[in-house]
């Protein structure tokens, strides 16, 4: 087979011109190396913000409408209390609603607990470091 050669090229000027971006090209390498660990490092950062994303949940808009709707009544019940003491609260039904409000809204309560009883615990120590515990 006959070999196709352009003319007036010249295969050493590549070979030669080749060395001198070898190590560039090592250069480019390392430094992609380094930014390769870096962005692994980001993306195991990005999963485990991914996992804590997981553990959440999205609260629908007619659980947050229950809520607010609860929140409303028992507030009112709240002030009828305080202004009629003696007169018997007014009853409600239970709300209905689908299973999955129905999660959302205990788990909603739960961390509202929460946070009352930490409250709680904080007002006990701030009595406890003032001396008001026995008054």
């Amino acid at each position: 087979m006959a070999e196709i050669h352009e003319p007036g090229v010249d295969i050493n000027q590549y070979e030669n011109s080749l060395d001198g971006e070898v190590g560039e090209v090592e250069e480019r390498a390392g430094a992609e190396e380094q930014g390769m660990a870096e962005e692994q490092g980001m993306a195991e950062e990005q999963g485990m913000a991914e996992e804590e994303r997981a553990e959440t949940f999205a609260v629908t808009r007619s659980a947050v409408m229950l809520w607010d709707y609860a929140q409303e009544i028992a507030q009112d019940n709240t002030e009828f209390a305080h202004a009629h003491p003696h007169a018997p609260r007014p009853v409600h039904p239970p709300m209905q609603m689908s299973r999955r409000d129905k999660c959302l809204l205990a788990l909603m309560v739960e961390d509202r607990r929460e946070v009352v009883i930490r409250l709680w615990e904080e007002l006990n120590e701030i009595e406890r470091l003032l001396g008001l515990e026995n008054i």
